[in-house]
């Protein structure tokens, strides 16, 4: 026996959607795995809501083919014997206000008797039906009551569109749940590589004399996807800097200029984060570029304007698509103590400012998939013989390793040699351990937002193009017109 045995009740709405099927089914499997491997699987339930009615034997196929597909460890005999019973479908219309108090019964039934069992509602629908269900469920407040105190209403990321409407989106949450029960997350702080960064930053006694401006020249952030459109009606009308930068560049940045948490309290983790994240000046349009991808003739992929087209959006609906962009990168300042003397770099004729510089790049249709975070060291100051140091956050295990010019002095593995995936992180945090450190509270929300809100009120003029899975971040070379400012990590040669 392990420990204390763990029971749980937890509510998948979108369960037939594809993020479902590829992540947060294959995550549950390996939970519950665990759990019996522990010997601690008490009574749990795991219920999914769908649109549309299905036969049983219709939804089993369902999570079947996404465990068996995404589970490198799948057994027959755990899916059927273990896994499956735990599994109930229920066809609801959550457009529909009538819908809700069928939701909440369901629940309830599925606690049963014991009130000690965990309840996680996990609202796995489009962002844009955040506030129906906010308000459907407002409407069983009468009936069935408050939510109790071992209750979780989990929104994923975006909350919002801008700033105001996640200041509104979120003070509904907490007239329906309650501050203590609503919770945001954002599936890349579940990742294993940026967890690993930041134990490594805080605990490497000579990195962490060294992470300051009086070292540090520049950190440069990269994320970037292989994927395209493929078929997502919803980032066609949000675009790269409400799908990804405002919340996990975001997230990311606030990480690399936090201070040490006090304790590992949730409380602290939370607090020196969002301490990150408000060091930030909100980033100076002039110093950002949008872009989309086009056709690579050579690699045979299509264009993005050529998936749009897929979708039957209109003239207007395109233009604005493309003017959203799939691509960003930017620089930006943070105020905090150990940064205060940063600087914008502006490289419109390849010159850069005096001081450190923080830059991130997020790329869609890019030539591989990668997260990266560079520190380069100021040349001038003693620091180990290293002018850089690059820690590799995905794909595989997570690693740093440090450079003197383009000789490697040395690497180092960080973490486990076979990582979580991030909602399975996530997952069993909320579900077993009731551990919500990494699931950010409103006002990080709202301070993710204040960084690049100036360039969602006024995106730049002009979007620039740049062949799908070609290096976009070569700005020179790929795209197609000249830009009015890039920053620092289009050309990262030159800024060196």
């Amino acid at each position: 026996m392990f420990g204390a045995s763990v029971a749980f009740v937890y509510v998948l709405t979108g369960i037939t959607g594809n993020l479902a099927r590829t992540k947060k089914l294959p995550a549950l499997y390996r939970i519950v795995s665990q759990l019996v491997r522990e010997n601690r699987l008490g009574r749990c339930r795991i219920i999914g809501v769908g649109s549309r009615p299905k036969q049983i034997a219709e939804f089993r196929m369902l999570v079947y083919n996404a465990c068996k597909e995404h589970v490198r460890e799948f057994s027959e005999h755990f899916f059927s014997q273990v896994l499956w019973p735990l599994f109930q479908y229920h066809a609801l219309d959550l457009r529909d206000q009538a819908a809700y108090c069928r939701f909440r019964e369901i629940a309830e039934l599925a606690r049963g008797a014991s009130r000690s069992a965990r309840l996680v509602i996990d609202v796995s629908v489009l962002p844009e039906l955040y506030q129906c269900f906010c308000e459907g469920f407002r409407g069983t407040l009468e009936s069935f009551g408050p939510v109790d105190d071992l209750t979780t209403v989990l929104f994923e990321k975006p909350i919002g569109e801008d700033r105001r409407s996640a200041a509104e989106l979120l003070k509904l949450m907490h007239q329906v749940f309650g501050a203590a029960h609503a919770k945001t997350w954002d599936h890349f702080l579940g990742k294993e590589g940026f967890r690993s960064m930041l134990q490594h930053r805080f605990s490497t006694l000579e990195i962490k004399r060294r992470w300051n401006s009086h070292h540090v020249r520049r950190i440069n952030l990269s994320i970037t996807e292989t994927n395209g459109l493929e078929g997502r009606v919803y980032f066609a009308r949000t675009g790269i800097c409400r799908d990804m930068v405002c919340n996990h560049g975001a997230a990311y940045l606030s990480g690399l200029v936090m201070p040490e948490p006090r304790t590992h309290h949730p409380g602290d983790i939370q607090a020196a984060l969002l301490e990150g994240a408000r060091s930030f000046v909100p980033v100076d349009p002039a110093c950002c570029n949008l872009g989309y991808y086009v056709r690579n003739d050579e690699s045979n992929l299509p264009g993005y304007p050529e998936e749009l087209a897929g979708l039957g959006l209109d003239a207007q609906q395109l233009a604005r698509a493309l003017s959203l962009g799939t691509s960003f990168a930017g620089t930006l300042v943070s105020r905090a103590p150990a940064w205060r003397n940063s600087r914008y770099f502006r490289l419109p004729t390849g010159i850069t400012a005096s001081g450190t510089g923080f830059s991130i790049e997020v790329i869609k249709r890019a030539p591989a998939a990668k997260k990266q975070v560079e520190v380069c060291f100021d040349r001038g100051k003693e620091n180990l013989g290293m002018d850089r140091l690059v820690y590799h956050l995905e794909p595989g295990p997570a690693s740093v390793t440090a450079f003197c010019g383009e000789r490697q002095l040395w690497s180092t593995q960080l973490g486990s040699p076979c990582p979580k995936e991030a909602y399975e992180q996530l997952l069993s945090d909320v579900l077993i351990d009731a551990n919500t450190a990494w699931f950010p509270g409103d006002q990080m929300v709202l301070a993710c937002w204040d960084m690049f809100e100036p360039v969602i009120q006024n995106q730049t003029p002009e979007v620039i193009e740049y062949p799908a899975c070609v290096q976009a971040l070569d700005a020179g070379a790929v795209y197609a017109r000249p830009m009015a400012a890039a920053p620092c990590g289009l050309r990262t040669q030159a800024a060196c």
